[in-house]
């Protein structure tokens, strides 16, 4: 452990020190061994951080037994050192820990729970939304092919007209033609020759009026 507190020189002489019996948890002990004369204030920040093993040397603490092992070892030396009250208290202090822990718990279970609705509620939509995008594709699909349909019968529609525009100007070139040969048939020597008989004939008829 990096330390970066300083201690006052009455706790060494009060025995607070380091104890080379234990070969693992030696910090936490000395601490302990600190509270026992004096009280500790929490700055709200880390100050103190456990340190990794010199290079070549393993770590006591990283095997399972090693720490039950290092655990037992430290509450051997503090079980007949603590007096009823200070067990009370740690009894306190963990199940205050405890309580807090399943508070914490019940909230992150709760704010899963909410989470998982809301995520089933957006499966939910975006199903929905699937559906609505296939029905919207199968009507842009239908509107295809009706405008396809439309576009095919304004074609046939065109042609005809073309036809049809067609046909009349070869017909009223055809009456034009028709109007001048009649016109220069009314002008003609020939029809003012046979105007009596066409009047007699009228007369016949009983045309004349």
């Amino acid at each position: 452990m990096d330390w970066n507190t300083q201690f006052d020189r009455s706790l060494i002489e009060q025995g607070c020190r380091f104890d080379e019996d234990l070969h693992a948890l030696e910090d936490y002990d000395l601490l302990l061994q600190v509270w026992q004369h004096t009280r500790s204030v929490s700055s709200g920040r880390v100050t103190a951080a456990r340190a990794g093993c010199p290079t070549g040397k393993s770590d006591p603490l990283t095997e399972p037994a090693a720490v039950d092992q290092a655990v037992a070892a430290a509450f051997e030396k503090w079980r007949t050192r603590w007096q009823g009250t200070q067990w009370a208290d740690i009894a306190r202090s963990w199940a205050e820990r405890l309580a807090e822990s399943e508070r914490r718990s019940r909230l992150l279970q709760h704010r899963l729970d909410q989470t998982s609705a809301e995520a089933d509620s957006q499966r939910r939509l975006l199903a929905e939304r699937d559906i609505e995008l296939h029905q919207m594709k199968q009507q842009m699909d239908q509107t295809s092919a009706e405008l396809e349909r439309s576009r095919r019968l304004a074609s046939g529609t065109e042609a005809s007209l073309k036809r049809l525009q067609q046909e009349n100007s070869e017909l009223a070139v055809r009456e034009a033609s028709l109007q001048q040969a009649l016109q220069a048939l009314y002008v003609s020597t020939s029809w003012r020759v046979t105007r009596p008989l066409r009047l007699f004939s009228r007369l016949l008829r009983g045309e004349w009026r």
